[in-house]
């Protein structure tokens, strides 16, 4: 494929929706037959509220686990087949979306990346999972001294400004969030922050 072809295939990802304001840069490499995006989107765990700690990543990474056509079991087969691999990491101020896949099977990933963006299943079973995963998390920083200290140095320098707050949000708040607030969540997200930077690598 030519790199105009493909370019006009990521667009297409994004201009499926009016809300989109992009840039992509691109690194081509065609030494091996991959192809690596980085969608990086504004705003991070800063934009959770007080109240609810931890519900950015909690919904963004409910994103991986089932669309409205495809089980988690289903997804992850279908990941398979495409010969790819996706996964999310929130920071305070960006959250990335990374993507490595066979270069022959752009076009259908991209199609698989718009429905998780933008058709997530919000099973009730993997919500509680990712719960999970995150208390687990927040009890194992408990067991490392540099976590901790970097806790309480953000928590006395930051207050109460976002930077002040862990990305993984509390105990408290992780166990009050309801999947009605994972859909409410999801929807303000979709309609105010889809505004991504993206760098295409490789052989595209």
């Amino acid at each position: 494929m030519t790199i105009k072809k493909n370019l006009l295939l990521i667009s297409c990802l994004l201009f499926s929706s009016s809300v989109f304001a992009y840039q992509i840069a691109i690194e081509k490499d065609s030494s091996l037959p991959i192809l690596k995006l980085s969608l990086a989107f504004p705003g991070g765990s800063q934009l959770d509220h007080p109240d609810t700690q931890g519900l950015h990543g909690l919904t963004l990474h409910s994103l991986l686990r089932g669309t409205r056509s495809l089980s988690r079991s289903e997804l992850d087969e279908r990941l398979d087949q495409l010969g790819a691999k996706i996964t999310i990491d929130i920071k305070t101020e960006v959250t990335t979306l990374d993507v490595i896949v066979l270069s022959k099977n752009l076009n259908p990933l991209l199609d698989l990346v718009h429905s998780l963006i933008f058709e997530p299943r919000f099973d009730p079973t993997e919500i509680e999972l990712i719960r999970a995963d995150a208390l687990a998390a927040l009890q194992e920083q408990k067991n490392s001294d540099a976590a901790l200290a970097k806790v309480f140095f953000d928590r006395i320098f930051f207050g109460s400004h976002p930077y002040g707050r862990q990305n993984l949000g509390t105990t408290s708040s992780l166990k009050k969030i309801t999947r009605e607030q994972f859909i409410r969540w999801h929807q303000q997200w979709t309609l105010h922050h889809l505004n991504p930077f993206i760098l295409a690598t490789g052989d595209i």
